[in-house]
């Protein structure tokens, strides 16, 4: 890479293109790179380019990449394709370089026939080309002139024309321009974390601290940093750091939330600064009582207000035999509308008489989503739950769970899909002894459940090849159950007793996710219950989309907690990696694939 920025700067194109190119082709998961390349391709015109520009805008909403690839297309004579990546260059992101932006602009307007362009630039004003009269709906409302009202960033949608025709850009998504992406932890007391607006990266963005507590008290701070490098995030991210100390927030009593400017919290909020000096403080007054230096009598008081993970509670076996509750599967969902309704045709496909499906819609902005669970609970197909508000998946899946009174629990991605009579073994699992509090069957993608590689980076199967994985694993593997630490949460089945001597995820510790399953295990096996997987059911998992460029920060933020909460929680889990008790339950469906592909082709070489 250095090589081809050195070739760069000497103006050698040629030389530049090759070193980037062998750079892809030795780290081929770099945007970045992928994004160099495409862009020195674009400028000799490489028909590669467009192919590149494609590839980073899997994982990234980058409007250089859109504009590239716009580019691109229109080289490639695909007019249609180019006014569709400028449409969401347009209507995503504010427009920057504006020459340049106008001019790509105007030339795949040329070439579609299209009414115009239009867009949003950085000072907030709307820009219409070629300049003249358009009708302008801001969420519905016809707008009397063609200019922006003051609260247009509480929008959602501007919908602009002319003659009855959408303009390129149009309808401008002003949800996704204003939205804020970052994540926020808290430090000695304080907080600290990173935020960036992806569709105005130019404006540094303005945070919003609040007291969740009735009444309570609020500041607001600018994000300016950007000397302080953050790693993880997206391509051509400009994320800025931000440090609230603690002698700022020491009339915050509680929980805070950390909001951007579209109102949304960002991920890790809500949050207690103070919460982490509180224990502190209440172990060592509970120590105090319990070793007193005064000569008095000790107070029973504990020891300790965390445990380590290593600790193994015992359970008294009941006085008779456990009966069996009926099932609700519940699926907090939040985007993916395709993905959702997979899953939730899986489920039903194999739900059996006396189960229901619970969806917990987290306020989702997706309105084909909204209205597909509408359709879905007006034919009675599934109970729905709605959130007014965005809350987080832990949130979501106590919503369900405590909906479920009474009930199992089978908690469920929405992005999994359930192969057939799934359902029936897992819950045959959580039965086959008293002590048995969750059931989590292997996955590709299932931490330390993942097949057939443990590190989880496995191709995801279709709804075919899942349940040709479960059937093969069903039948090699029937019955066998393998003790594990914690269950995990992509598809976890929870026995109702276990459930309510252990209490729901908590809400206040893991904010929109990641940890909150394993926080619940840890205090499920304190109490006595065991976690089982169950090596006989195969269920798949797109896994890795949610939280997008914060996802990694959220991981690490979450598993600090974890660690703090439950000692000696990643000692824990490597002991079990390195001991690998799901080794032969792996080999055997193994050789089942192997023996499976064999006879395949050989059924196909007969014919």
């Amino acid at each position: 890479m250095r090589r081809g920025q050195q070739a760069a700067a000497r103006g050698d194109r040629h030389a530049a293109r090759r070193w980037l190119d062998r750079a892809c082709r030795l780290a081929r998961a770099d945007d970045t790179l992928a994004l160099m390349l495409a862009t020195y391709c674009l400028g000799e015109d490489d028909p590669r380019a467009a192919e590149l520009f494609a590839r980073v805008l899997v994982a990234n909403d980058v409007r250089e990449a859109w504009l590239g690839l716009a580019l691109a297309r229109l080289r490639l004579n695909e007019p249609d394709a180019a006014a569709a990546a400028l449409g969401c260059a347009l209507a995503r992101h504010v427009l920057d370089n504006a020459a340049d932006t106008a001019s790509i602009a105007g030339r795949v307007r040329h070439a579609t026939g299209a009414a115009g362009w239009c867009g949003i630039t950085e000072a907030g004003q709307l820009r219409i080309e070629p300049a003249g009269k358009a009708a302008l709906v801001l969420d519905g409302r016809t707008l009397a002139a063609a200019r922006l009202p003051r609260d247009w960033r509480s929008a959602r949608w501007l919908e602009v024309m002319r003659d009855g025709r959408h303009l390129l850009g149009s309808p401008i998504d002003i949800a996704a321009i204003c939205r804020t992406e970052g994540c926020v932890a808290t430090r000695d007391g304080g907080l600290e974390g990173w935020a960036w607006h992806p569709g105005d990266p130019a404006a540094d963005p303005v945070l919003s601290i609040r007291a969740l507590a009735a009444g309570g008290r609020a500041l607001t701070l600018t994000a300016r940093d950007m000397d302080t490098a953050v790693t993880g995030t997206a391509v051509l991210a400009r994320a800025r750091r931000f440090s609230v100390p603690a002698a700022l927030l020491a009339k915050f009593a509680g929980p805070v939330a950390v909001l951007g400017r579209d109102g949304r919290h960002l991920f890790g909020s809500p949050l207690d600064p103070g919460a982490e000096r509180r224990e502190a403080a209440a172990a060592s007054g509970a120590l105090a009582r319990r070793y007193p230096a005064a000569r008095r009598r000790a107070a029973a008081a504990p020891a300790c207000v965390v445990v380590p993970a290593d600790i193994v509670g015992t359970r008294t076996p009941p006085g008779h035999a456990v009966q069996r509750r009926p099932v609700d599967v519940v699926i907090p969902a939040y985007r993916g509308a395709a993905e959702t309704l997979a899953c939730i045709e899986s489920v039903l496909a194999t739900l059996g008489r006396g189960n229901r499906v619970v969806v917990v819609d987290d306020a989702s902005p997706d309105a084909e989503l909204v209205d597909v669970l509408d359709r879905l609970a007006a034919r009675g197909r599934i109970r729905l739950i709605r959130h007014p508000h965005n809350r987080g998946f832990p949130a979501s899946a106590n919503a369900g769970m405590r909906a479920a009174e009474g009930r199992d629990v089978l908690l469920l991605n929405s992005d999994t899909l359930l192969p057939p009579g799934a359902l029936g073994r897992l819950r045959d699992a959580a039965y086959a002894a008293p002590d048995i509090g969750t059931v989590t069957p292997l996955s590709n993608d299932a931490t330390i459940l993942s097949y057939p590689d443990l590190a989880g980076d496995n191709p995801v199967p279709d709804a075919t090849e899942t349940a040709r994985l479960d059937a093969l694993a069903s039948k090699v593997n029937a019955g066998w159950l393998i003790d594990i630490p914690t269950a995990v949460g992509f598809c976890m089945y929870v026995r109702r007793d276990c459930l309510e001597q252990t209490g729901v995820f908590r809400e206040d510790a893991f904010a929109q996710g990641y940890g909150e399953e394993n926080d619940f295990s840890l205090r499920a096996r304190h109490l006595g219950w065991r976690h089982v997987a169950a090596a006989s059911v195969f269920v798949a998992h797109r896994g890795g989309r949610s939280f997008g460029a914060a996802r990694a920060h959220l991981i690490a933020r979450n598993m600090a907690v974890l660690n703090r909460l439950h000692p000696g929680y990643d000692a824990l889990i490597a002991a079990h990696v390195r001991a690998d008790p799901l080794a032969e339950a792996r080999r055997r469906l193994d050789l089942a694939r192997w023996r499976a592909a064999r006879k395949r082709r050989a059924a196909t070489i007969f014919i």
